[in-house]
């Protein structure tokens, strides 16, 4: 009986540990503070480079150096928007393109041509992404809690 008083007490207690650590992404998810660019270019490119399935998703390939800094900055700025509304479970493209200040149709346009993908799947991409990217520090974070008890 003790041993599994014992294991219920460690899902109990990693079940509050993961909830604190969704509380605290979602707190520096909606203040901004997570670094979305770490040198200067959209993620879509890291993505797009290091996921063959993003790659076949594409209807052409993106080539970084084709694309001129201004609307890199662009797409940096837009990652940022999607970013920040995470929390949200729909992101419509009516508000997307009204905080980008383009046109809906504009915005299909400018994604398609920048890395010839739809603005939803584009979204969809971006969005599992960060997914992945949480869910490998949180368990990262477990592992390092573990070696240290």
């Amino acid at each position: 009986m003790h041993h599994k008083e014992k294991k219920d007490e460690i899902i109990f207690s990693s079940s509050k540990e993961i909830s604190d650590i969704i509380e605290e992404i979602m707190l520096k998810t909606k203040s901004k503070a997570l670094n979305l660019t770490f040198r200067g270019r959209p993620e879509i490119f890291d993505i797009y480079e290091s996921n063959e399935n993003v790659r076949e998703l594409c209807s052409d390939e993106i080539n970084p150096q084709k694309i001129a800094k201004i609307d890199q900055d662009w797409l940096i700025n837009l990652e940022k928007e999607i970013f920040g509304s995470l929390t949200q479970n729909e992101l419509s493209l009516y508000e997307l393109s009204y905080k980008m200040a383009v046109s809906e149709r504009q915005l299909h346009r400018k994604i398609g041509n920048l890395v010839f993908l739809t603005p939803n799947k584009y979204i969809r991409i971006l969005r599992l992404h960060k997914a992945k990217q949480m869910i490998d520090n949180y368990i990262q974070n477990l592992f390092h809690r573990s070696l240290m008890q």
